[in-house]
C-alpha cells in the first residue's frame, strides 16, 4: 500500500447513532479541516518581524454536502435523521471505511443544517459541524 493515493468517493462522514456508526445517505463531498490561533512575540531587537511561537488553541469543523433522498432505503440517515441533531454534540467518524485507510473520529455540535431546492436541479442538504474536544486520527486495521 506504499504510496497509494485515495480516492475521494472511499471518505465517507458517518455519525454514531445508539452505538453504530451510521452513514448519512447520498453523501457528494465532505470536508474536514483543522486551524490554530496564531501566538507570536515581537522584540525590539527582532526587527519588523514577528516571531511564530508554537501553541494556540486550536479548533476544527467538517462539512457535508448530499442529495436529498425522502425516504432512504437501507440504513442509512436521512435529512429528516440529521435534522433532530441540530445544535447538539453527537459522536462522528470522518475518513474511509476500508482496512489501512485512516479515519478520523470526534465529537462535534451540529452547528448548521441547510436544504437547496432550486428549479430543474436535485434537491440537496447541507451541514457545518464544529469540532468538540480532540480528534482521534487513527488507521483501520487490515
Amino acid at each position: 500500500m506504499a504510496n497509494e493515493k485515495l480516492n475521494g468517493s472511499e471518505i465517507f462522514l458517518r455519525m454514531i447513532v445508539n452505538s453504530l456508526e451510521a452513514f448519512i445517505v447520498c453523501e457528494q463531498t465532505t470536508e474536514f479541516s483543522i486551524s490554530t490561533e496564531g501566538v507570536t512575540v515581537q522584540c525590539k531587537t527582532t526587527g519588523e518581524w514577528v516571531e511564530q511561537l508554537s501553541g494556540g488553541t486550536k479548533s476544527g469543523s467538517i462539512s457535508f454536502t448530499g442529495a436529498y433522498v425522502q425516504n432512504p432505503s437501507g440504513t442509512g440517515l436521512s435529512f429528516e435523521d440529521v435534522y433532530a441533531s441540530v445544535g447538539l454534540v453527537r459522536s462522528f467518524v470522518w475518513g474511509g471505511i476500508l482496512p489501512g485507510q485512516f479515519i478520523i473520529s470526534t465529537s462535534a455540535k451540529l452547528a448548521s443544517l441547510s436544504i437547496s431546492a432550486n428549479q430543474n436541479e436535485a434537491v440537496t442538504f447541507s451541514m457545518e459541524l464544529e469540532i468538540s474536544g480532540d480528534p482521534v486520527l487513527t488507521v483501520i486495521s487490515t
